[in-house]
């Protein structure tokens, strides 16, 4: 690796290590290396070493700094290091724009466990059932079809606040037990996809609003991605709210904040499988399995 001075780095990292700090070390594992920090996260060893004399909690194991990886996925977005993660985000900001301008989007979405062919898996299959499946020699083991409408009711005026209010949480990966904790995002205000959506809804029960977390896929080509998000009820529909995901797409991303403001509802690419995160893919012993969910659109 290069060993020659940092590249320029912003005002506001003090403040991004102010607000990771907020993030006690215990919950962190400290075992991203630097060759792992400029392969991930594409952050050079100046850098690395530049963050953690700035303050970015590490350890240090050999002379060399170690890092959490989502304390290095906050800093990359923010960065703009962090190019696989923000292509996936334009993926799906691209999803969720193609989505919207349809009637109803068809998708077939086919399941690719990490496990060897012949062996039998159970596949959590929206809207929430398990499917047992045998991986075939290709590692797929099953497919499903998802239909979602393109346009969605709009929430009620009186959310509109709350939904701003969730919007303006600081997106972060939460490390450790800190993920879904609707109570650090009010205290910290960071908040990842899990927190940000129990948080919601702890605050639509406040306003006598029905809503309930949910937990299922974010569809875009090529690769479905496991997500969290909030539904909520309006009239006899439960339709999904994710005010952080919109914010963080508009942030990152060409999404129009105008066109995709926190009360519109992302609904067309979200497919619901559970109300709390749990494994999509799991052995018949029931220990949970890697899988990759190969997302196609049928026209037909």
């Amino acid at each position: 690796m290069s060993a020659g001075a940092p590249v320029a780095l912003p005002a506001a990292l003090d403040d991004w290590i102010e607000r990771l700090r907020l993030i006690p070390d215990a919950e962190r594992r400290f075992d991203v290396g630097l060759h792992a920090a400029q392969q991930t996260f594409a952050i050079d060893e100046p850098t690395a070493r530049e963050l953690a004399a700035r303050g970015l909690p590490s350890a240090t194991e050999d002379g060399e700094p170690r890092f959490c990886e989502t304390d290095l996925h906050y800093v990359g977005l923010r960065l703009g290091t962090a190019m696989t993660h923000r292509t996936a985000m334009r993926l799906w900001a691209g999803a969720l724009t193609d989505a919207a301008a349809r009637e109803q989007t068809r998708v077939e979405v086919r399941c690719s466990p990490y496990a060897r062919p012949g062996a039998e898996v159970d596949v959590l299959v929206p809207p929430g059932e398990w499917v047992r499946a045998e991986v075939a020699p290709n590692r797929r083991a099953t497919s499903f079809e998802v239909r979602a409408p393109g346009v969605w009711p709009p929430f009620p005026e009186i959310l509109r606040d709350l939904l701003h209010d969730i919007a303006a949480l600081d997106f972060c990966l939460m490390p450790g037990n800190l993920y879904g904790s609707a109570a650090f995002a009010r205290a910290t205000r960071l908040a990842d996809c899990g927190s940000a959506a129990f948080m919601l809804v702890e605050e639509c029960a406040r306003l006598g609003i029905e809503a309930r977390t949910a937990f299922g896929l974010l569809l875009a080509r090529p690769y479905a991605t496991p997500h969290h998000w909030a539904d909520i009820r309006v009239g006899e529909t439960w339709v999904a709210a994710d005010p952080l995901l919109l914010a963080l797409l508009a942030g990152t991303t060409e999404l129009d904040p105008t066109a995709w403001p926190p009360t519109r509802s992302p609904g067309s690419v979200l497919v619901r499988a559970a109300d709390r995160q749990v494994p999509l893919v799991r052995d018949v012993g029931g220990q949970p399995l890697e899988a990759s969910f190969l997302v196609k659109l049928r026209d037909d």
